[in-house]
């Protein structure tokens, strides 16, 4: 029988996924994709997902379809809240909060 720790595929997936975010410079707040990526992975691990290359991807596509669809909005309005949280100041990971 294989029985896999649900916290550490959750941290793994998170971190390979805000890795590969962070490097193609797909964040633009932080506490939000946080947010989100989290969400995603918890939803991912309830419906039964295990593998953590699967759950990261999975969630980064989610992540970059919603921002996908924000940008667009964002061309249609000329309002983005990415902005917004660019002012915030220099870029802080998941370890600075």
């Amino acid at each position: 029988m294989f029985i896999f720790d649900v916290e550490t595929v959750a941290e793994e997936s998170f971190l390979i996924a805000w890795d590969f975010l962070d490097r193609t410079g797909s964040i633009d707040d932080v506490d939000q994709a946080m947010t989100e990526l989290g969400d995603e992975i918890i939803a991912l691990l309830s419906r039964g997902e295990s593998n953590k290359i699967r759950i990261a991807n999975l969630a980064i596509d989610a992540y970059r379809k919603r921002h996908d669809a924000v940008a667009a909005q964002c061309r249609k309005t000329l309002q983005c809240p990415s902005h917004e949280a660019k002012e915030k100041g220099p870029f802080r990971g998941p370890s600075d909060v």
